[in-house]
């Protein structure tokens, strides 16, 4: 709806002070992360440059030729350039380097040569980026770098784990009985989350019974995860309601 986009562009979820945003948009623009990524670059002033070719083919070179300022990446694209880095780790340490200047040498070379050497911030959506990889990528890029969930019907929730207001207006949490999680978990609630934002969609185009499974009788919208309340405005995902 018209009130889900002017929300979007007015609430600042991703973009933080007036430094230009430059980042290079691989994600659909149907689907959330693509519309963070392109609207991050108009909220800050900046350019959104989108790849020549959807299935990621491309996406090094046009990292190289953008050298950006924001990186937006998923859990996917944090593997293949950690495919890149061991690639080049293993050619270093079999041409004689330490283990330890291999890895350093490789960082460098993602950093400046592959992402530009200008990367001020990021973000990771779409799904949980493992520790280990988040620890690779931050320490990679030396810049700060935000874990933002969101979903395409409700707009953005949290970043960092924590739920953003607006454009969330309240949640809360319901027992998954078949699977074990309910609101009496120690040490943390646990249950399926249940959303109402002020960037609701009212529903699916001509598919009222569609429609009709996403919410509550309360009017909030079941988003499916299983998430542990970690501290009031705090959560984390731990699980899929059905999972694919």
């Amino acid at each position: 709806t018209e009130r889900m986009l002017s929300m979007m562009w007015t609430s600042g979820f991703v973009a933080d002070g007036d430094v230009p945003v430059r980042n290079v948009n691989f994600m659909p623009l149907n689907h959330l992360g693509g519309r963070i990524a392109l609207v991050a670059s108009f909220q800050a002033g900046g350019t959104s440059y989108f790849v020549p070719e959807s299935d990621l083919s491309t996406l090094f070179e046009d990292w190289q030729l953008v050298r950006p300022t924001q990186l937006a990446v998923v859990p996917r694209v944090v593997d293949m350039l950690f495919q890149r880095y061991q690639t080049r780790v293993d050619r270093l340490r079999a041409e004689g380097e330490s283990a330890t200047g291999a890895e350093a040498q490789a960082k460098i070379e993602l950093r400046e040569h592959l992402l530009g050497g200008r990367v001020l911030n990021g973000f990771v959506g779409t799904a949980p980026l493992a520790p280990e990889m988040r620890t690779f990528l931050e320490t990679t890029v030396e810049a700060p770098l935000f874990d933002v969930y969101g979903l395409t019907e409700v707009g953005g929730v949290t970043r960092d784990g924590v739920v953003s207001r607006p454009p969330v207006l309240d949640y809360k949490l319901v027992d998954v009985p078949e699977l074990g999680y309910f609101r009496t978990d120690s040490p943390h609630p646990r249950g399926e989350l249940l959303l109402r934002t002020d960037a609701i969609i009212p529903g699916y185009y001509k598919q009222p019974e569609l429609s009709a499974e996403l919410f509550d009788e309360d009017g909030y919208y079941r988003t499916g995860d299983i998430v542990a309340e970690l501290e009031p405005d705090r959560i984390a995902i731990v699980d899929r309601r059905k999972n694919v």
